[in-house]
């Protein structure tokens, strides 16, 4: 597996939104239901955003590594899961 460089990071910033389901990703852990791998980059992570005062998760979220912002289609269904 590829691993990023150092000229990995951010290089999808301005990149379009993707719109995907969380559920068909793959997780990053065994650990954690909410941690992805990026559907972009080779070892990037997808952590679930969430509202700094309601702690709801959001709709959007982005790479920590390669920076591509991804719309989850199902985050009705992934909030659920979580209550």
């Amino acid at each position: 597996m590829k691993k990023s460089t150092e000229d990995d990071y951010l290089k999808n910033i301005d990149a379009s939104t993707l719109e995907v389901n969380h559920a068909d990703l793959e997780r990053w852990s065994d650990e954690s239901a909410f941690k992805s791998a990026c559907p972009v980059c080779p070892d990037g992570i997808l952590l679930v955003c969430r509202d700094d005062a309601t702690f709801e998760i959001l709709e959007l979220d982005y790479c920590i590594v390669c920076g591509q912002r991804v719309r989850y289609l199902d985050i009705d269904r992934f909030k659920e899961v979580e209550a």
